[in-house]
């Protein structure tokens, strides 16, 4: 069954209106470009959900603005080198915080009928942002193995 129409059919109805019927946004704490399985699934998803019609946005840690980079920045020359550990921590942590604020900018700009997180940092932010703004945009989470 659709998450967006309702549509029990696995077949792409045929869309006859040019504008969009729905919004999605796909959370990541990922790079918006790479190599790696995570990249390839979300790229393929964006595509797929634009070509049925469905206005799709990645949100990520990247597309919360310049002022994050140093913080990234410092895991990698001086936390991980040091203790992977903490690097790890590190990153999970401030991507979170930058990728929260990308979704509440994003949602704050339009809503949005749902948010199809990449990995549980992900679905922990968009649940965040859903209970401080008060919407009730669904929440769905891919798992990646």
């Amino acid at each position: 069954m659709s998450l967006f129409t309702g549509e029990t059919s696995l077949s792409t109805p045929e869309v006859q209106c040019s504008a969009p019927s729905a919004r999605v946004i796909v959370a990541t704490i990922e790079r918006p470009q790479g190599d790696t399985g995570v990249h390839a699934h979300t790229n393929a998803l964006l595509e797929g959900l634009r070509a049925a019609n469905i206005e799709a946005e990645l949100a990520n840690p990247f597309t919360a603005g310049p002022k994050w980079l140093p913080l990234f920045a410092v895991r990698k020359l001086i936390l991980k080198p040091v203790n992977k550990e903490w690097s790890l921590r590190w990153y999970r942590h401030w991507h979170y915080a930058a990728l929260r604020e990308s979704l509440m900018r994003s949602l704050l700009r339009r809503p949005a009928e749902a948010v199809i997180a990449q990995c549980p940092v992900s679905a922990r932010a968009a649940l965040e942002v859903r209970r401080m703004l008060r919407m009730n945009f669904k929440i769905a989470m891919v798992c990646h193995f």
